[in-house]
């Protein structure tokens, strides 16, 4: 049974305040020094100067600041194209032996893998030193009679077929049943660009230049 008399707590209606969150102090002191001289709110030339002018010293310190490291990279690029090379020349040798052996041994270890597994219900040799395998590979299909294969297709695939000329194909729609031709937006395009004139149905908006903002560029 409920007690008549118990008190029970309102609900806190209170708006939570909202809790700031730290800001970094390298950020903090960039807005510090931006907020005396660029305003979102009421920007112009001399704040586009200046938050430009900021971008290009950031960026140049940052040039200073990796550039030891570019440095250890160009040098490290540099040794390890010659290292590949290197490697290319003590490989050499050895490798022609691997090709004299499958040039020399490759058909006959073929010929005898494949008459060892005619019956097996594997594909696979196992050796000590190596394993050797047949994959099934897709089929090759060509038309080797074009006539033949036309007919065939005529009465059992038609959805096989195509048009040869897709100009010719074109031209004979647009005079049998030209309701099946519709405009190609593509086509169009190029049409009016090359053309400079607009065909009825057709419209033409203007789009704002995209603005692309560069600093200078960094030499070292």
């Amino acid at each position: 049974m409920i007690d008549e008399m118990a008190v029970f707590d309102e609900p806190d209606e209170t708006p939570a305040v909202p809790v700031a969150q730290p800001v970094d102090p390298e950020i903090r002191e960039l807005q510090e020094d931006v907020s005396g001289h660029a305003d979102a709110d009421d920007f112009d030339r001399n704040a586009a100067e200046y938050l430009l002018k900021k971008e290009f010293l950031i960026r140049k310190d940052l040039a200073k600041a990796v550039a030891f490291i570019d440095a250890e990279i160009a040098e490290a690029q540099g040794t390890l194209a010659r290292l590949e090379a290197r490697r290319e020349e003590i490989a050499k040798p050895f490798q022609k032996r691997l090709d004299w052996l499958a040039q020399r041994f490759d058909d006959a270890i073929t010929a005898w893998a494949r008459a060892a597994l005619a019956f097996a219900r594997t594909k696979t040799i196992k050796l000590a030193y190596g394993s050797i395998s047949f994959r099934k590979q897709k089929d090759q299909i060509a038309v080797s009679d074009t006539p033949a294969a036309t007919q065939w297709a005529r009465v059992h695939a038609p959805e096989l077929l195509t048009f040869t000329d897709q100009t010719a194909a074109a031209k004979l729609v647009n005079e049998l049943a030209p309701d099946l031709l519709v405009i190609d937006d593509g086509l169009v395009g190029r049409y009016v660009t090359e053309s400079g004139d607009i065909p009825a149905g057709v419209t033409v908006t203007a789009v704002e230049d995209k603005p692309y903002i560069k600093t200078t560029e960094i030499r070292q």
